[in-house]
């Protein structure tokens, strides 16, 4: 904790200027009617600034309480027969399936033909999802952990860059302008402060415990809903909230480039780019397919299938009105594919990883 506060001392006034930054593109965005602005505002300004050489900064630890806060947004939209539906979506995850083991090969072989990278950077940096995963296994097998990093992160900016303007653009989807659910400070219950903190705090343990992926957005996800169901709690998390925590989501995804200048990493971005492309292209075919033999809609499916993050994705498909749980559960069930299968694969064809690096990047 001291040291968090000594590096927010040392570093106050750059964050003022990062804050500053990411809340008038969110603003701009929003003016502009562009879809998820507060997300995408600060994520585009300040990557382009981040990549001018711009020096920014923003406490890390600011990202998993702006992600409890999605959870307890997206735990309170949650139907109680989830369960129930869980069996329906069968099919389409085991679309999922086939996506993956279809889309790896083909952006893995454009990376190592066209990239020029070698096979293990190649295959971590395609498989869509796992950032920290894959960049901690390359390093383990002592690949190109930058080119790594590079490809995950700009997949994941690019998805949701692109998703949303596409939906806007091709779909007839038109920004409502609603942030959360109509939520705020004043009507807030002040009994339900305690319980909602606490059911945030408890999510967040028990799902490091159950090893889920994205615990500070996970956890609050499942306790929330639970307390809601049983009437627990009523209170909606206010939009205002809602809307900072997205601008703080969208500037920490910009921060891995925070001092790098384009032309330090051209190449990487351009096959990053490319490779992000080839993933988002298979992830709307997929989809598209899939829609034509589950009752699903296109709309969702396009969000569960996309190389995106959990948050991220549950945000497009929340402003869109679709099913949250739907979203989530998909993305979660392509996570545990990349994180349980990439290591085996890499056990198959590299043997086990360098010991050594394991213990010095755990």
């Amino acid at each position: 904790m001291k040291h968090h506060l000594i590096d927010v001392k040392t570093h106050w006034r750059t964050c003022l200027v990062t804050l500053f930054i990411g809340f008038a593109g969110a603003f701009l965005f929003a003016w502009a009617k562009m879809p998820l602005p507060w997300v995408t505002g600060p994520l585009f300004v300040t990557t382009i600034l981040a990549l001018s050489g711009f020096h920014l900064w923003m406490p890390l630890w600011l990202r998993p309480p702006s992600l409890a806060v999605l959870g307890v947004l997206f735990g309170s939209t949650i139907s109680p027969d989830f369960a129930d539906q869980v069996i329906f979506w069968f099919p389409s995850m085991c679309a999922v399936l086939v996506f993956v083991l279809v889309t790896i090969p083909f952006s893995t072989t454009y990376l190592i033909f066209v990239g020029k990278y070698d096979f293990v950077t190649s295959l971590l940096s395609a498989a869509p999802g796992g950032l920290i995963p894959m960049t901690l296994l390359g390093q383990s097998y002592n690949a190109n952990d930058r080119v790594i990093a590079v490809v995950q992160t700009f997949r994941l900016m690019l998805t949701i860059l692109i998703i949303p303007l596409a939906f806007q653009l091709f779909g007839g989807y038109v920004p409502s302008g609603n942030i959360g659910t109509g939520g705020s400070f004043a009507a807030y219950l002040p009994g339900d402060i305690l319980p909602t903190t606490l059911a945030c705090v408890l999510g967040y343990f028990l799902a490091v415990i159950a090893r889920l992926p994205a615990p500070s957005l996970m956890g609050p996800i499942i306790v929330i809903a639970f307390l809601r169901f049983n009437g627990w709690i009523e209170s909606d998390i206010p939009d205002s909230l809602v809307a900072i925590a997205q601008v703080f989501i969208g500037i920490s995804i910009a921060l891995p480039f925070n001092g790098t200048r384009v032309r330090e990493i051209f190449v990487d971005i351009m096959h990053a780019s490319a490779s992000s492309l080839i993933a988002i292209s298979f992830s709307v075919l997929f989809a598209l397919i899939t829609a034509q033999f589950v009752s699903s809609s296109a709309e969702a499916l396009i969000l569960a299938f996309a190389p995106g993050g959990f948050a991220e994705m549950a945000l497009i498909g929340f402003g869109l009105g679709l099913e949250i749980s739907f979203v989530i559960s998909h993305q979660i069930f392509r996570f545990f594919l990349i994180v349980l299968g990439i290591p085996v694969i890499m056990m198959i064809a590299r043997g086990r990883p360098d010991k050594k690096n394991i213990g010095k990047f755990q």
